[in-house]
This record gives C-alpha cells, sequence and structure tokens, in this order.
C-alpha cells in the first residue's frame, strides 16, 4: 500500500512504478477503488481474454458478476501470468478485499493499493511533503532559469507541498510573462474565504496550499472563459475517465455555450 495525505502523489508513484517496471509484468490494470468494482472486472476479464487459449476465454454475459470476479481471481492465482493490479483511492481495506486474489507465493504477481488511509495495511509505504532538495529538483527542472534564491522562495511558500508545486510550475511555465516573484505575490494577495462560507469536504481535505494555487489557475481560466470553467466543472461532477463526446456536446448545446464540439 502506499498512503499519505491528498495531493502527496500516491497516483503519481504507482503510474511511474507501473510504467517503470511495465516489461516485468504480462499483465497491468489500473482499477478506479471509487467506481464500480464488479463492472470493471467485466473488462478486465475480455482484455485477460488476450493470453487464454480460446476454450478457456471468459464471457461475461453468461456469469453473475459475484461469479465473474470469483473466475477472474482463480485464473490469476493458478495461471502463470505475472500480473500487476493497482486499486486507486480505496478507503479501506475492506472496500478491495473481496477483489484480490490471494497468493501464497506471489512471484510476480503483485497487488498496488493508494490510499490516504493510514492503516489500510501493514506492508505500505507513507508519502509525505517533498524533501526541500526534492522541490528544488522539482522547480529546476521546469524553470531552469530562475535563481536558487527564488526557487527557495516559492518552495518555502508552498510548504514544500507536491501538488501545489505542480499546479504552480504548470501556471508559470504556461505564462511566459509571469516571474516566480509575481505567482507569489497573487498567491498571497488572493482572499481569503470567510470562514463561515459553506465549503466543500473534499477540498477541506486539501492543504491551504493546494487550494491556493488552485484557485489561481481556476480565476486565470475563468477570466480567459467562464464557458471553460463551467464544462471543468461540469465534468469533474461526471468522473472524467469515461464521458461520451457527445453527452459533453449535449452539455454544450444546452448551455448555449460559444465553446466548439468535440468533434470539431
Amino acid at each position: 500500500a502506499i498512503t499519505g495525505a491528498p495531493g502527496f502523489g500516491k497516483t503519481q508513484i504507482a503510474k511511474k512504478y507501473a510504467h517503470t517496471h511495465n516489461q516485468n509484468y504480462d499483465f497491468i490494470w489500473w482499477f478506479d477503488a471509487q467506481q464500480d468494482l464488479p463492472s470493471q472486472f467485466e473488462k478486465l476479464a475480455l482484455a485477460l481474454n488476450t493470453l487464454l487459449p480460446k476454450m478457456e476465454h471468459i464471457i461475461p454475459s453468461k456469469l453473475s458478476k459475484e461469479a465473474l470476479v470469483d473466475m477472474v481471481k482463480n485464473l490469476l492465482r493458478l495461471k502463470e501470468i505475472r500480473y500487476l493490479l493497482v486499486f486507486d483511492n480505496p478507503e479501506t481495506y475492506a472496500q478491495v478485499e473481496k477483489f484480490i486474489p490471494i497468493i501464497h507465493s506471489p512471484s510476480g504477481k503483485h497487488v498496488v493499493l493508494t490510499s490516504r488511509n493510514a492503516n489500510i495495511g501493514v506492508d505500505k509505504i507513507e508519502i509525505g511533503r517533498f524533501k526541500r532538495e526534492d522541490s528544488l529538483s522539482m522547480i529546476k527542472r521546469v524553470l531552469s532559469q530562475e535563481k536558487k534564491e527564488e526557487m527557495i522562495r516559492l518552495a518555502n511558500t508552498l510548504g514544500d507541498y507536491p501538488l501545489a508545486l505542480s499546479l504552480a510550475l504548470r501556471f508559470i511555465a504556461s505564462h511566459p510573462t509571469v516571474t516566480v516573484d509575481n505567482y507569489i505575490a497573487m498567491y498571497l494577495k488572493r482572499p481569503l474565504k470567510e470562514k463561515e462560507e459553506p465549503s466543500s469536504p473534499l477540498l477541506d481535505s486539501y492543504p491551504e496550499s493546494g487550494l491556493g494555487t488552485l484557485e489561481i489557475s481556476m480565476r486565470f481560466i475563468e477570466k480567459e472563459s467562464k464557458d471553460s470553467l463551467q464544462t471543468l466543472f461540469f465534468m469533474s461532477l461526471l468522473n472524467s475517465k469515461d464521458i461520451p463526446d457527445s453527452y459533453i456536446d449535449l452539455w454544450l448545446k444546452k448551455t448555449k455555450s460559444s465553446l466548439p464540439a468535440i468533434d470539431a
């Protein structure tokens, strides 16, 4: 398990591991633990068929969801298939336990969990804020011309928080007229919200530096195109992985947006 607070890079570390070590596996599958896992097993079964003889192919339509999950788990347990299964963002171990094939000798058969819950597993890596040298290394890769003093100021202002640094660097790199000094000034001068103002429980779980850098980016998008910002809000509510283009087009037309259609 890879554990840590929101925005510390748990998912990015799991993705990096999968890309770096893909040659060690015959099969890598990514689960979104916040979505319907049995339905994701249907897609997994169809992909797994490419590694099986035709007579052993799984036909999801002929099985109940429970039977399908059990069949896939048994195949992964018994077959000589090296696999990596990543369950991204489960809240508890119980949420994913029945979907994990338990192997007594797991050579080449690996499962990774990424979670905010520090107690989700015994075998875990806890991720924290960057060490200062890590922050400076990240800043230097993107803003190589900046003076070290400015890099230190940015890292210090954002508290070495990975997500905040990532958002800030993307913003500065995409706006040639914005310097580190300008950005810090925008960050420090932004109006703070009143305590009594209703807030999102999801966003409340992120440190202030993460919310501040996100707010700067969102305000710029709103200034350039309010339609674009509303479209981002709309897509974030739906989960960005499986939104049909036609659905977004329909929403754009209903809101009388000036944005072009997706297929254009």
